[in-house]
């Protein structure tokens, strides 16, 4: 018989389950990622109000990724998934309900994506320590390129069809289609045919199990070093979507072209998810790191010049080229190097860091946006990404580093 390991990917059923059920939800977020910052500005007009609502998701992982980290190194992974998700999709439903009952109000839908943002902590918390369970360590570097691909087909497709439907079916309906998915995606979860409980011995206190998390990734300074680097970018890469949307519609973008451009920029991550495999394996780890985080910073500064929704289109593709090369890199040694049994403490750390620095990029994305326009904005997120490159060329321990 055919070992795990010699299998193609595509044969691996859990893994085909994991995966597709989770593209669909990426999908449905896509819909909402676009829908609510435009129903946000359609009450309101403040980009401010729409960053920060978007940004309530984040906060909800900040307050439960640690205590959630340690119970999903307690409990099977694969249940928890199945749960979180039917519970996302309630709380996705209720925005569906308000709009039905014409109740919805800026409260209401700050409730509800933090309702939906807890649900994601344990969802997402789950997936990322599910992976490593269910592919052999030499094919993981090849399952999460397979899942970046499939993550920017999401941008590909749900942006331009969010915009779309946003456009000619209103909000109610982007929304509950949205809402749907997360239940699409807890029927694929629940026919995984193996157990993704932690084989571990009786469990401690819970407040010495996330010490020892704590201390675990304390003595790893390439993780800790990633950790930063990666919440870092993400300041930046959770403002994009705002703004995208505040200079498309300068450039007098039509909803379903802002979702196009949106879409078509996840083309460049499409492409630069393919591609990362390759230059994984033959570029040193360090030499990536230096690249990649140079580049971000120069290509952003083309935000400057994006007059016409053709150059604004372009830049973003050119952006998200180069954002998975970098996340594919880092994940893989990240993957390999944690240890199962402490996946779920550790991840929720990193995590934990990761969405802090995405709520505050979109708080502050808004706030620069309302309070001082796009040019200034762009400026002070650029040198957010000029910083990045900065500590990552200076980082000499980097060359010691090997690719995992």
């Amino acid at each position: 018989m055919e070992s795990l390991e010699n299998k193609s990917l595509w044969k691996n059923r859990n893994f085909v389950l994991l995966l597709s059920g989770q593209f669909v939800s990426w999908i449905g977020t896509e819909f909402s990622s676009i829908t609510i910052p435009l129903i946000v500005l359609s009450i309101t007009g403040s980009p401010q109000q729409a960053g920060m609502i978007a940004g309530a998701r984040g906060l909800s992982y900040i307050l439960l990724a640690i205590p959630a980290g340690a119970l999903i190194d307690r409990l099977d992974r694969r249940k928890a998934m199945i749960i979180a998700n039917i519970g996302g999709g309630l709380a996705l439903g209720s925005i569906v309900v308000g709009l039905l009952l014409n109740k919805l109000t800026i409260p209401y839908l700050y409730a509800a994506s933090l309702l939906e943002g807890g649900f994601f902590v344990f969802a997402n918390l789950s997936r990322f320590a599910a992976v490593q369970q269910i592919v052999p360590k030499p094919q993981l570097g090849s399952a999460l390129g397979k899942i970046s691909v499939s993550d920017y087909i999401s941008l590909l497709l749900g942006p331009a069809l969010g915009g779309i439907l946003y456009q000619a079916v209103g909000a109610l309906l982007t929304i509950l289609l949205d809402s749907i998915t997360y239940f699409i995606n807890a029927l694929s979860i629940f026919f995984i045919n193996s157990s993704l409980k932690v084989q571990r011995e009786k469990p401690d206190h819970i407040y010495k199990e996330i010490h020892e998390g704590i201390k675990w990734l304390w003595n790893e300074k390439t993780i800790r070093f990633l950790s930063l680097l990666t919440s870092g970018s993400h300041i930046v890469a959770s403002s994009l979507y705002l703004l995208i949307i505040i200079i498309a519609r300068q450039n007098h973008a039509s909803p379903a072209m802002i979702g196009i451009i949106l879409g078509v920029g996840a083309g460049g991550g499409i492409l630069g998810s393919l591609i990362a495999e390759k230059i994984h394996n033959r570029l040193e780890f360090h030499s990536i790191l230096r690249v990649t985080t140079t580049l971000s910073f120069l290509i952003f500064l083309l935000y400057f010049f994006t007059f016409n929704n053709f150059l604004l289109t372009l830049v973003t593709f050119l952006f998200n080229l180069v954002t998975p090369i970098y996340e594919i890199t880092s994940s893989t040694y990240s993957a390999t190097v944690i240890p199962n049994e402490i996946r779920g403490r550790v991840t929720s750390l990193t995590r934990i860091a990761v969405l802090s620095a995405y709520s505050f990029g979109l708080f502050a994305m808004g706030t620069m946006l309302e309070k001082y326009g796009v040019n200034t904005s762009i400026a002070v997120f650029a040198g957010v990404l000029f910083i990045l490159s900065i500590i990552t060329i200076s980082n000499g321990s980097l060359k010691h580093v090997k690719p995992a």
